[in-house]
């Protein structure tokens, strides 16, 4: 599960620098492009902490 953690990270960190270095595309479309990639980072760094299932489970009901 860590690869796919770290995937999502990467992917991220992809999508916000080319939001930021892109100018090919207007404000909104670079904006939405780094929004997403900062969405990814901030998931897969909450996906890699200890026992973050836990709060997933917590937050969808199974228990």
């Amino acid at each position: 599960m860590g690869f796919y953690y770290f995937m999502l990270l990467f992917i991220g960190i992809i999508m916000t620098m080319g939001g930021f270095l892109l100018k090919r595309r207007n404000w909104i479309g670079r904006v939405l492009i780094s929004f997403f990639g900062l969405l990814a980072i901030g998931l897969s760094i909450f996906l890699f902490q200890p026992e973050s299932s836990d709060v997933i489970a917590e937050l969808i009901g199974w228990e």
